[in-house]
């Protein structure tokens, strides 16, 4: 399986692990807005940003003390600090 990448986006990808904090979104927020709060926090080193499972629900932002391992999953897309 491939990972799809966009610039700082790994499109359909999960990070597993790591997470020192979750954000929860609000509803229609985009990836950036978990990649800003990445950039913006000299602690994080990737992040993972997660699809609503649901109507109604809402998106969420794991940042990430370390790089986890690439997995692929539709759910999800991440990045890693630069």
């Amino acid at each position: 399986m491939t990972f799809a990448a966009e610039g700082t986006f790994e499109a359909n990808v999960e990070r597993p692990g790591g997470d020192y904090s979750t954000l929860i979104l609000d509803p229609g927020s985009p990836a950036r807005f978990c990649r800003d709060a990445c950039e913006r926090d000299a602690r994080c080193r990737a992040w993972t940003y997660a699809r609503p499972v649901s109507a109604g629900a809402n998106p969420r932002c794991m940042l990430k003390s370390t790089v986890p391992e690439k997995k692929a999953d539709p759910c999800c897309v991440s990045g890693v600090a630069r």
